[in-house]
């Protein structure tokens, strides 16, 4: 319903005025909308002060041990914001590589899980935080997403995941969506197996070393 596009049972919960109103106006008065899913937000656990994540250079040799880490220990394996400002001296965060090693690279805040709370979508938070970054005034991507890149359907994805799960590196869903669940076993298997450039990142070359691997196609 809405601005928000919520549901009768999230209105009654999260809906707010922002004027303080008893019926806040989700349908008439954006800032209304506005104020409702900042309640939303910050009810769903988000920390204030905290950016969502931030674009990211990455050292030459990327094989780290788990996308998972906190900002200080990527910063001490020579991760850097990619604008030239220092990363977080505390808190964790995840790497993510949406186009693979050769696309931009972001370390994701506490925050990124949160708007994914609102719309668990990673196209839809990423592009959210990259717009209010721009709003805030700062600058576009470095990064650039790589041109003439092959992408994979949700039938090769749902081999690439049930290919995992036979090797022991996938227990979630066969849906032939990638979430970080799927980035996560990928990764592990680039790891275990020497399959560079270990980005957790469904190619081609992944489902072809997999196959390679676990001894033929899934039937």
């Amino acid at each position: 319903m809405g601005g928000p596009q919520f549901l009768p049972s999230a209105y009654l919960k999260y809906a707010v005025s922002a004027e303080g109103a008893s019926s806040p106006d989700i349908w008439g008065r954006p800032q209304d909308s506005l104020a409702s899913i900042a309640n939303f937000l910050r009810q769903s656990g988000w920390k204030p002060g905290l950016p969502w994540g931030m674009e990211a250079t990455l050292p030459k040799d990327i094989a780290f041990e788990s996308l998972h880490s906190s900002f200080a220990d990527f910063a001490a394996h020579g991760v850097r914001r990619a604008d030239g400002r220092p990363l977080p001296t505390s808190g964790e965060a995840t790497l993510f590589l949406p186009s693979g090693a050769k696309g931009p690279a972001f370390l994701l805040s506490e925050n990124y899980w949160v708007l994914k709370v609102y719309n668990n979508s990673d196209s839809y938070a990423l592009s959210l935080g990259l717009l209010a970054d721009r709003i805030k005034g700062e600058g576009d991507l470095r990064g650039h997403w790589p041109a003439g890149e092959t992408f994979l359907s949700r039938t090769q994805k749902a081999e690439i995941q049930q290919l995992l799960e036979k090797l022991g590196f996938y227990k979630g869903a066969i849906d032939g969506r990638f979430g970080q669940a799927s980035r996560d076993a990928i990764h592990a298997f680039q790891i275990k197996y020497n399959a560079p450039p270990a980005d957790g990142y469904g190619t081609l070359d992944v489902l072809k070393r997999l196959r390679e691997v676990a001894g033929g196609t899934i039937q």
